[in-house]
């Protein structure tokens, strides 16, 4: 069996302008989950993972993916508050052809990170 695979960090749905500059968090403003959606269903793959998505009580992200490309299995997770929208909170997730069984979430320690963007 081949199994297809796509990792994603989608910056909250968000895309900026080939013109504007990309370390400005400010410049990602362009909605963009329809254009996420459609690459996606064009790839086909059978499991995405996916970095910053935005989640809140309203909308979830990784589930308006996973509906739209017909993949029920979803684990979202939430670990921050949104550096690009004051009322949404950071996720990453899973999504599935397949059923998850389990998963967990951990932040793993790196002695090595800088932080070069805004400092909270």
């Amino acid at each position: 069996m081949k199994l297809k695979t796509v990792q994603w960090n989608i910056g909250g749905g968000k895309t900026r302008k080939p013109s504007d500059d990309p370390m400005n968090v400010l410049s990602y403003s362009n909605e963009a989950l329809s254009d996420i959606v459609i690459i996606l269903k064009k790839l086909n793959p059978d499991i995405i993972t996916i970095q910053e998505s935005h989640s809140d009580a309203k909308v979830v992200q990784s589930k308006v993916i996973g509906d739209a490309l017909g993949l029920s299995h979803i684990a979202n997770d939430i670990y921050d508050k949104s550096h690009l929208e004051d009322d949404q909170w950071l996720s990453q997730a899973i999504i599935s052809r397949f059923p998850i069984e389990s998963h967990s979430f951990n932040f793993f320690y790196n002695p090595k990170l800088e932080m070069i963007g805004p400092k909270r």
